[in-house]
C-alpha cells in the first residue's frame, strides 16, 4: 500500500501544475497551437518541395519559419510585459489561423510562386514563437509558486510533444487539395486554442517595464541574462 501511496504522489507531483483550474485552459491553448504549428510546417515543407521540386525551396521555406524566433522572440517578452498577456496571445493565435488559412488557399490554388509560401511561413513562425514568452510570463498569475517549475516544464514538454503528433497529423492529409487538408487542420486546433484562451479570462498582471524605452529594457533583460550566466558558473 505504501508503494502506491508514493506512485500516486509522483504522478501528482509530474502534474501538480494541472490541478489549478486556470492553468488548464492555458495549458491546452499551448497544446492545440503547438500541434497546429507543427501540422502546418509538415505541410509547407511538403508543399514547397512540390513547388519546384528543389530541396532548396524547402530550406528557404523551414528558413523562414524558424527566423523569427531569432529576431523576434527576445522582442515578445518585452511587449508581454508592457501589454496585456491574454490578449496578446488571443492576437497571436489569430495570426496563426489566419496564416493557416491563407496556406490552405495557396496550396487549393495551386500556386506556383515560392514567396507566398515564405511569406506566410514567417507570419506564422513569427505568432508561434512570440506565443511562448506570453504564455511562460502568465504562469505566475495562474499556479502558486510551489508548482512554478512544474508548469513550465509541462509548457516546454508540450514543444517536444508537438513535434512527434504535428507531422502525425499532417501525414494523411498532404494529398488533400494539395496539402490544404492539412492547413485547414492546423487552422481548426488554432481556432480551439483562441477558445481556450477565451475560457481563461483575464489574468491581471503588473506592468513593470511600461514606463521604460522598449529597447532599454530589451538591452537590461540581456545584461540581467549574461550577469546571472557568469553567477552560475
Amino acid at each position: 500500500m505504501s508503494t502506491d501511496i508514493v506512485a500516486g504522489a509522483d504522478r501528482a507531483g509530474i502534474f501538480s501544475a494541472v490541478r489549478h483550474r486556470r492553468f488548464r485552459p492555458l495549458w491546452t491553448a499551448s497544446i492545440l497551437s503547438g500541434v497546429a504549428y507543427m501540422t502546418a510546417l509538415t505541410a509547407r515543407g511538403w508543399v514547397a518541395f512540390d513547388l519546384h521540386h528543389h530541396s532548396s525551396t524547402v530550406g528557404l521555406v523551414v528558413f523562414a519559419s524558424f527566423l523569427p524566433s531569432l529576431i523576434i522572440t527576445p522582442f515578445a517578452g518585452v511587449f508581454a510585459d508592457r501589454f496585456d498577456r491574454r490578449t496578446m496571445l488571443l492576437a497571436l493565435n489569430a495570426i496563426g489561423l489566419f496564416s493557416s488559412l491563407g496556406l490552405a488557399w495557396f496550396a487549393w490554388a495551386g500556386g506556383q510562386e515560392a514567396w507566398p509560401l515564405v511569406a506566410f511561413s514567417f507570419i506564422h513562425g513569427a505568432s508561434r514563437s512570440s506565443s511562448t514568452p506570453a504564455e511562460q510570463a502568465m504562469l505566475s498569475s495562474l499556479v502558486p509558486e510551489r508548482d512554478l517549475l512544474n508548469a513550465v516544464s509541462l509548457l516546454q514538454g508540450n514543444v517536444n510533444g508537438a513535434r512527434l503528433v504535428g507531422p502525425l497529423l499532417a501525414a494523411p492529409l498532404l494529398h488533400v487539395g494539395g496539402g490544404a487538408g492539412a492547413f485547414l487542420v492546423a487552422a481548426a486546433l488554432s481556432a480551439l486554442a483562441i477558445w481556450q484562451i477565451g475560457v481563461l479570462g483575464e489574468v491581471p498582471h503588473q506592468r513593470s517595464g511600461s514606463d521604460h524605452n522598449p529597447l532599454a529594457q530589451f538591452a537590461q533583460g540581456v545584461r540581467y541574462a549574461i550577469h546571472a550566466r557568469s553567477w552560475l558558473r
